[in-house]
């Protein structure tokens, strides 16, 4: 699967062939993803993301944000790394894109515009 992290700059990190993932939620839980893991929206605590294929691991500390996990992968919407700094266009930003993120899960449209059915 795909795992893409955006910020407000812009594109952080990009993997393709990702087998799994961890991170952890604002509920105070951690998740696990694997490919093929059910289509969710959620908001991410500010923490250790660790993810990996099969012959390497990965880790990157981020700042809160917006997980989404559909059909193509995961995206998370963060405004950075925990060592970045905030500025205010960052939050605004950010905001801007927790906004977009649940336009498109209410309006029933995933990240590429495809039409998605809200119950599944």
């Amino acid at each position: 699967m795909r795992l893409l992290i955006l910020t407000p700059d812009g594109v952080l990190m990009e993997r393709t062939e990702v087998g799994r993932a961890r991170l952890k939620l604002t509920d105070g839980g951690e998740i696990g993803i694997r490919p093929g893991h059910h289509p969710l929206v959620a908001e991410t605590d500010s923490g250790r993301l660790r993810f990996g294929g099969t012959q390497y691991e990965e880790t990157i500390e981020l700042q809160a944000g917006i997980l989404e996990i559909d059909r193509d992968g995961i995206v998370i919407f963060t405004r950075g790394t925990l060592d970045s700094k905030d500025s205010e266009s960052a939050i605004q930003a950010f905001q801007k894109a927790r906004s977009t993120i649940k336009d498109l899960f209410y309006g029933a449209t995933d990240l590429s515009g495809r039409s998605i059915s809200r119950d599944r």
